[in-house]
C-alpha cells in the first residue's frame, strides 16, 4: 500500500497560504492562530518529502513543486464541496441549466408536459445567459450551445440557421427569394454576426451561400439575445436568422414562416451534458431521457423541411 493521504485540514491550509500569498491572512481566514497554520503547511512538506514554499523576510513563495502541487489540491477541494452539495440536496431534485433561448422558446412551451410525466420528480430550472461552457458543478444537467462538449455529453440536436419573419410581413414586402431582403431590415445575432473572418459565422456562411454581399451586416440590426431577436421577427421589426430548433413551435402554429427555401448547417449542435457525480442517479437519468425524446421529436419535425431542399 502506497503512503497515507495527507490530513484534508493541511490541504486547506497549503491552498489558502499559496492564494493569500501569507501566512497570517491563511490563519484569519481559516479562523485558527499563525502558528497552527504554519504547522499544518510544515506538516504537509514533510508527509510530502518536498519544499511547497521558500521562505524569506516573512514572505512565502511556491516553489515549482508547490505550484504543480496547488492545481491537484484546487481540484481535490473544489471536488469535495461539488459532492458535499449533490449528496446533500434533497433526492426528488434535478437542477437543469439552459441557455436563455432556449428556455423560452423550446423547453418552457414542453415544460407542462414535463412536469405531468414526471410528476415525482422536481426540476429547478437555472436559465443561463452564457451560451457555452456552463459550469457542470453548478447542475445536474445542462444544455449547452458548444462545438466543444465535456466528456459524456450527447448530441441533443443538429440544427439549421433560417431566415424567418410573420406572415403577413412576407406577403406585404414579397418576400420569396433571399434578395428580396433589400427591401426590409435583416435581424441578427450579435455574438453570430461578430464573429472573425476566419472563422466565418453561421450567418455569414447563410448570406455567402444565398449569394448575398456579407456588407449587408452593417446595416442590420444586431440583437444580444437570441430570445429578442426572435421576438423582433414576431413584432414585424424585419427578417431574422435563428436557428430552426429555437422556433420550430411559432411555425408549426403559424405565427412565424421561413420565406426563403434556403438554409445552413449550424456549426455549434445543441448538447445535453451531465455532472460527473451524478450517473447512477435515477431522476436525473429519467430527466435526462426525456430531455432526449423530445429532442427527437423536434428532429422529426425539422428533418422533412431539410429533405424537400436536399
Amino acid at each position: 500500500m502506497g503512503k497515507s493521504p495527507p490530513s484534508i485540514r493541511s490541504l486547506v491550509a497549503f491552498e489558502a497560504v499559496a492564494r493569500l500569498q501569507s501566512v497570517s491572512r491563511a490563519a484569519e481566514e481559516l479562523c485558527i492562530t499563525q502558528a497552527a497554520a504554519s504547522i499544518r503547511v510544515k506538516g504537509l512538506e514533510e508527509h510530502l518529502g518536498f519544499l511547497l514554499f521558500t521562505r524569506e523576510n516573512g514572505q512565502v513563495r511556491l516553489t515549482p513543486a508547490g505550484a504543480r502541487y496547488l492545481e491537484t489540491v484546487r481540484d481535490v477541494i473544489d471536488r469535495l464541496v461539488e459532492a458535499a452539495e449533490w449528496a446533500g440536496r434533497p433526492a426528488t431534485v434535478v437542477r437543469l441549466t439552459v441557455f436563455d433561448a432556449f428556455a423560452q422558446h423550446w423547453l418552457i412551451p414542453r415544460f407542462d408536459r414535463l412536469m405531468e410525466e414526471l410528476a415525482d420528480i422536481e426540476v429547478s430550472l437555472i436559465v443561463d445567459n452564457e451560451r457555452e461552457s456552463t459550469p457542470l458543478r453548478e447542475t445536474d444537467l445542462a444544455i449547452q450551445l458548444t462545438d466543444t462538449p465535456p466528456p459524456g455529453a450527447v448530441k441533443m440536436l443538429d440544427d439549421e440557421l433560417v431566415a424567418i419573419c410573420r406572415p403577413d410581413f412576407q406577403i406585404r414586402h414579397r418576400l420569396f427569394e433571399p434578395r428580396d431582403l433589400d427591401r426590409v431590415k435583416l435581424l441578427v445575432d450579435h455574438t453570430d454576426a461578430g464573429r472573425a473572418p476566419a472563422a466565418p459565422s453561421d450567418t455569414v456562411l447563410w448570406l455567402k451561400r444565398a449569394g448575398l454581399d456579407v456588407r449587408r451586416l452593417e446595416s442590420a440590426i444586431e440583437f444580444r439575445q437570441a430570445a429578442l431577436l426572435i421576438d423582433a421577427a414576431l413584432h414585424r421589426v424585419g427578417v431574422a436568422l435563428v436557428r430552426q430548433s429555437l422556433v420550430i413551435d411559432e411555425i408549426a402554429e403559424g405565427r412565424l414562416v421561413i420565406p426563403f427555401d434556403h438554409s445552413v448547417p449550424c456549426q455549434q449542435p445543441i448538447y445535453l451534458a451531465a455532472a460527473p457525480l451524478t450517473g447512477g442517479d435515477e431522476n436525473i437519468r429519467r430527466v435526462r431521457d426525456w430531455l432526449l425524446r423530445e429532442a427527437r421529436a423536434t428532429r422529426t419535425a425539422i428533418e422533412p423541411a431539410l429533405l424537400m431542399k436536399a
